[in-house]
């Protein structure tokens, strides 16, 4: 797997200086068109429409004009400061500089056709969230373990329990252990986009249009780890998914970039401690949510475009690919970029995973069209070529490499590895999610939304399925507690857990189907200590 190291350079803002020196003249003429300007220094302005109909809230910028990364997305409704302007940016319109809280940035007057800052009323107030005017430090020190809050019914502290986090619709971070009532820990504007547990239960990892934040389960404590301005990021690319690795101290980062039409994926590694600084992991034509983590041990894998590598340990790492393979992609951006499905074996050891058919391989590719088995450490296994395959099905192996659910659209079968034969033919399908965590069989939605499962033995039954109707998304923890989200008919997505004997729970309205998270752990924790920045 090819990296490169993206050197993050701090760069003097002389651009007020610059400007200082333009002619008033000529920055008139500049902004002639512009819409005339109508706040003034040293008094509030309120944002009243976001900068953009693709994102939330008003830009926050470090310069006037639309280059350069977005400090912020500053929600609809906030008031400011005007600390000075009107200034001309590179867009031709006019920005006025302003403080919220301890951040102070450039906002543009004018979005689209209407303007976006007005002078506020005398009862508006400027109350904003500190996870939105938070600084970006470097790292935090490790906490010990949280202690359980367990529900009335529900096991002793001292007992195994399910810890889950989840990011609400009106953007709380919340834990629930056991199922229990949720704990609201910290809040968000814009919402959390994604959220992950730490192995221990001990912190989140958040990500927002604003960038990647550390809380502290047991405390609420919000540290801010990264932002535009540590990746780079130009206007229309944000981090949009997190996953904290197994070694408990770095994250990894996926960044969803939409500049020019065109959407492309990267995936950055931060670590929460400082054990290193932010780098990239590049992988090339990097495709959506390609961060596998094993069930159980410490490794986590990248399906990138053309390969499928442990993810680096640090800068320096650079091991070689696990296997490499010829993309499947049709005319367009990544998102047409048919990545190879991912099925670890129950040990953690290994995966199984099967090689998409590209029109540029060569008839002789010992890979394309083979279901493998790819052991973390030793040789590649190749289970076969699935001559009975349509071209265009895509494929997901089973956890144990004996059978595949393969089709496309409504049509679906679980096939045998070895033979070809067809095993069980599905019901014409809505969606499919894939296999249960113990290979016994897939779970699907049905014509009527309805949630479904077909065991290769012909079962319809399973404990890994909740009854329910419109699931939209559906994950197991290692103790095989399900959580899974409901899309309702106004679009909202119900968050619920099942643990085994018990009855479904709602936990509340979630933001993304990315927004939630959970882990078995020990009850057996001390206290938390107050996170503090590293040294």
């Amino acid at each position: 797997m090819k990296r490169s190291i993206l050197v993050i350079c701090t760069l003097i803002a002389l651009i007020g200086a610059a400007a200082s020196s333009v002619p008033v003249q000529a920055q008139a003429n500049a902004c002639a068109k512009a819409a005339p300007p109508h706040l003034k220094t040293g008094t509030s302005a309120q944002i009243t429409k976001p900068s953009s109909s693709n994102f939330p809230g008003a830009f926050l910028k470090p310069d006037p004009g639309r280059a350069g990364p977005v400090l912020r997305y500053i929600p609809v409704g906030t008031t400011v400061d005007v600390l000075d302007g009107p200034r001309c940016g590179d867009d031709r319109s006019y920005w006025w500089r302003v403080k919220l809280g301890d951040l102070t940035g450039w906002l543009a007057e004018v979005a689209g056709k209407g303007y976006a800052l007005e002078p506020a009323s005398a009862s508006a107030t400027a109350t904003p969230l500190p996870s939105t005017v938070a600084s970006v430090l470097t790292c935090v020190a490790r906490s010990t373990p949280a202690a359980p809050a367990t529900a009335p019914g529900t096991q002793a502290a001292g007992d195994k329990l399910d810890r889950v986090v989840y990011g609400t619709l009106d953007g709380w971070l919340m834990v629930s252990d056991n199922g229990g009532l949720g704990r609201q820990l910290a809040m968000f504007n814009p919402p959390p986009l994604s959220v992950d547990l730490a192995p221990d239960g001990t912190a989140a990892a958040v990500v927002t249009y604003n960038g990647v934040y550390w809380v502290d389960v047991a405390t609420g404590k919000t540290i801010m780890l990264a932002d535009a301005t540590t990746f780079g990021l130009q206007e229309g690319a944000y981090p949009s998914r997190v996953t904290w690795l197994p070694n408990k101290s770095d994250l990894a980062v996926e960044i969803t970039d939409t500049q020019d039409n065109v959407i492309s994926y990267a995936l950055w590694s931060v670590a929460t401690d400082g054990t290193h600084p932010p780098f990239r992991v590049d992988t090339g034509a990097q495709p959506q949510g390609g961060v596998y983590k094993a069930p159980v041990g410490d490794k986590t894998i990248v399906v990138s475009a053309n390969d499928i590598s442990l993810f680096p340990k640090d800068l320096n790492d650079s091991s070689p690919s696990l296997i490499e393979f010829v993309p499947k992609q049709a005319e367009g951006d990544v998102t047409q970029l048919v990545a190879p499905a991912i099925s670890w074996a129950q040990d953690g050891k290994g995966f199984y995973t099967y090689i998409p058919i590209s029109p540029e391989a060569a008839p002789s590719d010992p890979v394309a069209g083979h279901v493998l088995y790819v052991p973390l450490e030793g040789d590649v296994q190749d289970l076969g070529k699935q001559a009975r395959l349509k071209p265009n099905d895509y494929v997901i192996p089973s956890p144990d490499g004996t059978a595949v659910l393969a089709g496309r659209g409504a049509a679906w079968a679980i096939q045998n590895v070895k033979s070809g034969t067809i095993i069980q033919t599905l019901p014409p399908v809505q969606y499919v999610f894939g296999w249960v965590p113990d290979g016994s069989g897939v779970v699907f939605t049905n014509r009527t939304g309805e949630i479904k499962f077909l065991g290769t033995d012909g079962s319809p039954d399973s404990d890994f399925v909740p009854t329910a109707t419109d699931v939209f998304h559906i994950t197991w923890l290692t103790d095989d507690t399900i959580m899974y989200a409901i899309k309702g008919k106004d679009g909202k997505l119900s968050f619920k857990i099942r643990r085994g004997g018990e009855d479904d729970k709602f936990l509340g309205l979630i933001s993304t189907v990315n927004a939630f998270s959970g882990v078995p752990i020990s009850g057996k924790a001390g206290p938390a200590s107050v996170p503090q920045p590293c040294k």
